[in-house]
């Protein structure tokens, strides 16, 4: 079983554009099976506001979220108004505006940097103090708070091309994305289940960036590996491996990750955000961790 999505970034002027698309596929010796899949394209406006939703399939209680704060809160909003979508690759995209919200302000950080101006230089001090001990690469005294403390705005990393996830040998592996456009973003996810006892979880994700020159970079990106007991689904082990982070600091998260072992998958949504918080984490990783609930639902299709 494969569950992919994939959310696109894009600005014009102080106004975000997000388009994303999610299936479920069922991988069987017969050939590929869609099983369920979805769409969502929607406005953000300066005020971070929700202005605008299209859904495929069209769900009508969903107009209810424009004109919420796209942040803190948001979620739960989602829950409230569509709660049978829990766990489905609809609820999924909606479940990722937020973050992909958050991250989309990479793009002018960048830019920045492109222009030679310090990075981060249009973001409020306030803000950016803000974020002391936010995360495991946030810390105090870290790359990044030091940085920012001696003025010389967010350290930029080197960013990586993007290279295929697939190799390019599986035309059924994501479904069809087209180039990322110059001074976009996008945020993919992939989250394979298989075996019985015990039922194997193999998950990653990847945030990117479109250069000038057309060149996609890689911003994030983590690989997730769990075991789970079948009966609940309760997590033997989970391993997190980083393959492209900003600071060096990022994948100290990495180590407490084993504090989610004996806990159920389905609870991951909670769960992470009470274990891993502060220096303990790292923004995405808790990311990629926390929607490892909808595993649960994965499995309901077997």
């Amino acid at each position: 079983m494969r569950r992919t999505t994939h959310v696109e970034m894009s600005w014009a002027g102080p106004w975000l554009h997000l388009a994303g698309a999610a299936r479920d596929l069922e991988t069987t010796a017969r050939g590929p099976r869609v099983l369920n899949a979805a769409t969502l394209d929607a406005d953000v406006d300066p005020r971070r506001r929700l202005a605008r939703l299209d859904l495929v399939p069209e769900r009508s209680e969903a107009a209810a979220l424009v004109g919420s704060v796209v942040g803190s809160g948001f979620r739960a909003r989602v829950g409230a108004v569509v709660p049978d979508e829990g766990g489905t690759p609809l609820g999924l995209l909606l479940d990722d505006l937020p973050g992909a919200t958050l991250i989309s302000g990479y793009v002018r950080v960048r830019s920045e940097a492109h222009a030679g101006t310090p990075p981060g230089s249009s973001v409020p001090a306030a803000a950016l103090d803000a974020m002391t001990d936010v995360c495991a690469g946030w810390r105090a005294g870290g790359r990044a708070m030091t940085s920012v403390a001696r003025g010389e705005g967010i350290p930029m990393q080197d960013c990586p091309p993007a290279p295929d996830l697939d190799g390019g040998s599986d035309e059924w592996a994501w479904h069809e994305i087209a180039p990322l456009a110059p001074g976009a973003m996008r945020r993919r996810r992939r989250i394979d289940v298989g075996g019985r006892d015990p039922v194997e979880v193999d998950a990653m994700f990847r945030d990117s960036y479109g250069e000038p020159d057309g060149t996609e970079v890689v911003l994030h990106e983590y690989g997730v590996g769990a075991v789970l007991d079948p009966d609940g689904l309760v997590v033997r082990s989970v391993e997190a491996s980083p393959a492209v982070l900003p600071f060096g600091e990022c994948p100290l998260a990495v180590d407490h990750v084993g504090d989610l072992v004996g806990k159920p998958i389905g609870d991951f949504r909670t769960t992470v955000r009470q274990e891993l918080q502060s220096t303990r984490s790292c923004t995405h990783l808790n990311d990629m961790l926390r929607v490892l609930a909808d595993v649960a639902f994965l499995e309901g299709y077997r």
